[in-house]
């Protein structure tokens, strides 16, 4: 059976006695609880901890308990349920509305139906003059009178962030590269695509803008993932899962694999592969010396030069994997330069991706001449626009 608590959004007012607020937290996710920060018409729970009583948003939870919109549980109460001990209280019953009127009962059908019209009609915005003059058909075959103005703008403010959400998400494109570029768990990748391509992500909500929580199953439980993605949708900010992996060590787990590839709809190609390499090459002569660019007295390879190879290897590397109107711009480099090479000699550099996270890329860099290695570093470049960049530094 279901936990009670699943599949809930819940708000913690105050502060826990027994525990820290995010252990509270993480016990909810782990039997599928939503926790939210802020409350919202669609809380199904809200939990007063200690120093709640205190608080406008316990006012907001109180009178909402009153009416039946909300359960409102103690401290006690929710780790009770938490842990198996008692069952959720149920809601209250709404007080007697004066306002409310009956008229004769009719067969059930035709109050589903009218009821499916009326909602319906206020999602379209129809009739709602009508609606609030003659009351929403109840169960009992009444009426009962109700100003849906706040209804008619929670609705169209609903339709609005849902809309917003689903801007967000087409944008998401997190690709398998990113994600082996963080701590994962051996064949996560593999068992994840595999998940997803069997539908096993039951479903999955926006919790905001770049927020997501989904439902996976498996063989054995259904776990709750939380991902917050960055703002151009094409990283992982940060994750957790429910399962026995990622609490004891925080990996990338199979469960987060398909939530991804679930949210964003597919599995993104790249060209930009971990391990992907590239080597340039050039004579050392009078041109690329340390006397010659100003940053030594001698006619040896300039350091500067070096690490201009370097990022030219990087560069080479993201030749054939940038879209059009793409390009990379370097945004950190640490080298060693630990050997002189003469006039004559042949410099090789060569650079190897070793991370990628969304438009991140990091590089491992080694340089050589006819003899040894003589220098080596890391390098960080990001994957931009050319025409919105430039446009932003002529600003």
């Amino acid at each position: 059976m279901p936990h009670p608590f699943a599949d809930k959004l819940f708000v913690f007012i105050g502060n826990p006695t027994r525990c820290s607020r995010q252990a509270a937290r993480d016990a909810l996710v782990n039997v599928g609880g939503v926790p939210e920060e802020r409350y919202s018409v669609y809380t199904h729970y809200s939990v007063a901890f200690n120093g709640a009583e205190k608080t406008k948003l316990y006012e907001k939870a109180t009178e909402r308990d009153s009416y039946g919109h909300t359960v409102l549980l103690t401290e006690e109460q929710f780790f009770n349920v938490l842990e198996g001990k008692a069952d959720p209280p149920a809601k209250k019953k709404p007080p007697h509305n004066p306002n409310a009127f009956s008229i004769p009962p009719r067969d059930s059908e035709a109050w589903e139906r009218e009821l499916e019209e009326a909602v319906s009609d206020a999602i379209n915005r129809k009739r709602l003059t009508n609606i609030a003059r003659y009351g929403v058909p109840t169960s009992d075959g009444g009426r009962m009178k109700a100003d849906l103005r706040p209804l008619d703008m929670a609705i169209r403010l609903d339709k609005f962030i849902g809309k917003q959400y689903e801007q967000f998400r087409s944008k998401i494109a997190v690709t398998l590269e990113t994600l082996k570029s963080k701590p994962i768990h051996e064949k996560a990748i593999i068992k994840g695509i595999a998940t997803f391509n069997v539908g096993d992500v039951l479903e999955y909500k926006a919790r905001s803008e770049t927020e997501y929580w989904a439902k996976v199953s498996d063989d054995v439980n259904t776990r709750s993932v939380l991902l917050e993605f960055s703002r151009d949708g094409s990283d992982l900010v940060s994750y957790s899962c429910g399962c026995s992996i990622n609490n004891r060590s925080h990996l990338i787990c199979k469960h987060i694999v398909a939530a991804v590839l679930a949210i964003q709809g597919r599995i993104v190609e790249t060209k930009v592969t971990l391990s992907k390499t590239a080597t340039v090459n050039v004579t050392v002569d009078k041109t690329n010396t340390a006397k010659a660019v100003g940053s030594g007295s001698l006619d040896v390879f300039a350091t500067p030069m070096m690490i201009a190879l370097m990022e030219r290897a990087a560069c080479e590397v993201l030749k054939d994997a940038l879209d059009d109107g793409q390009t990379s711009v370097g945004t950190s480099i640490a080298v060693d330069h630990k050997a002189a090479s003469p006039l004559g000699a042949t410099i090789s550099a060569t650079a190897t991706i070793t991370s990628v996270s969304g438009r991140k890329i990091e590089f491992e860099l080694s340089a050589s001449d006819d003899n040894r290695i003589i220098g080596n570093g890391k390098h960080t470049r990001m994957i931009v626009d050319s025409k919105r960049f430039m446009e932003r530094v002529g600003k």
